[in-house]
């Protein structure tokens, strides 16, 4: 981390501690106890954490939560639509079937309820629950800017960053790969489909809709620097139906997705995706959404640089690439440590020219490829320096999550 970075750090810690207190009124508030009996079904230990029953007691109403801590639907038969349940558990919920199906398709814009064969469901997971329910603005004003500091403070919790990387730094493989910026690697040689952004959102095309979607990571982060819309998350298939039909994100079109991700070069960003390769070739893609990360304003890399004790490629693979820089080329202009997030980009004094130029510290650099596309005397590039078997191959690799 950039020693800019660092003290940027220091104050986001500081603006989450003045969340965190100011929440605390928040959860000394009594709430009906059937919100810490539904985040225990959640899993991972949140029935007896302090923050979950109060999201979820801001995010269902009494009725809806005495309706959904009833699920799955027993009575349900296999024919019904993924969001619909039986006359016999409104019933029993105390509702008629309408009411019921009507909270459901609700919770599921909300993000709270998942439409399965099985039927209607719960999160299986606190992640999955927390990347579907900041990001719809259609109950923003309803859930107000309470609930977004619920979330703040609950994904901000020192010891929960900590046991994330920890996690991390467990898998064997890295869940979450930099993705080079496609302007940087266009005219290498050897350079892999699913290290290309334009073949990944060529293929996603191809599969199914494209959907740009709101990031929930960016949405109830504190002191975001990194200038980029929260509309930036990009999405395929699977991924970019449920975006577009919960409201939290449109369609685009392929030539749309592209001259986006062209629009986010610009920005201090990082694209980072599932650390897969697929069967690209014969039509298979790993990847279902493409993200624009920071690690002020990023779940995934806010743990990661917040602490030294795991070597951050071991939480986040690095690239096939790496940059190199020409010093006879450079003007000092400082661009690319401008838009380096990583700290590998810096300035350092050359004696044969009398002046600092630009430098690369290759142990730091990921192979973004930010500093290559903002050069504007193109005194940087990216070369190729891992093997294809650096990025695993199939969805049945040892990978993290």
């Amino acid at each position: 981390m950039r020693e800019a970075d660092k003290k940027k750090f220091e104050e986001i810690t500081r603006m989450r501690d003045e969340v965190d207190e100011k929440i605390k009124e928040v959860l000394n508030r009594e709430i009906d106890p059937i919100y810490r009996e539904i985040a225990g079904k959640i899993g991972g230990g949140m029935e007896n954490d302090k923050h979950m029953p109060h999201i979820l007691e801001r995010l269902l109403p009494l009725e809806q939560a005495r309706m959904v801590n009833q699920l799955p639907d027993q009575y349900r038969e296999e024919s019904a639509g993924r969001l619909e349940v039986s006359e016999e558990f409104a019933k029993k919920a105390g509702m008629d079937k309408k009411t019921a199906d009507k909270y459901l398709y609700e919770l599921y814009e909300k993000g709270f309820i998942y439409p399965t064969r099985g039927g209607p469901q719960m999160p299986r997971a606190v992640v999955q629950f927390k990347n579907a329910a900041v990001n719809n603005p259609k109950y923003e004003e309803a859930l107000g800017q309470e609930y977004l500091e619920l979330w703040t403070a609950f994904e901000l919790v020192q010891e929960r960053l900590e046991e994330a990387a920890k996690r991390r730094a467990s898998e064997s493989v890295p869940g979450q790969r930099v993705l080079p910026r496609w302007r940087a690697i266009k005219d290498i040689p050897g350079v892999m489909p699913c290290e290309d952004t334009r073949e990944l959102i060529k293929l996603g095309a191809k599969k199914g809709p494209l959907a740009i979607y709101y990031c929930p990571c960016k949405k109830f982060s504190v002191g975001k620097t990194c200038d980029i819309d929260n509309a930036c998350c990009l999405g395929f298939m699977g991924m970019a139906r449920y975006h577009i039909e919960r409201g939290t994100g449109r369609e685009v079109t392929l030539k749309e997705a592209l001259d986006l991700v062209a629009e986010f070069d610009k920005l201090p960003v990082t694209h980072m995706s599932r650390n897969l390769q697929g069967n690209i070739e014969g039509g298979e893609l790993a990847v279902d959404m493409i993200c624009e990360c920071h690690w002020d304003c990023c779940i995934v890399l806010h743990p990661v640089f917040g602490q030294d004790k795991y070597p951050v490629e071991q939480l986040v693979a690095k690239s096939r690439f790496e940059s190199t820089v020409d010093p006879e080329k450079c003007i000092g202009c400082k661009t690319c440590v401008s838009v380096c997030q990583w700290g590998a980009a810096q300035m350092r004094y050359y004696p044969e020219h009398d002046e600092e130029r630009a430098h690369i510290d290759t142990e730091a650099c990921f192979g973004c490829g930010s500093c290559v596309v903002n050069c504007s005397v193109s005194a940087l590039n990216l070369k190729l320096v891992r093997p294809p078997k650096h990025i695993p191959e199939t969805l049945e690799s040892p990978v993290g999550g």
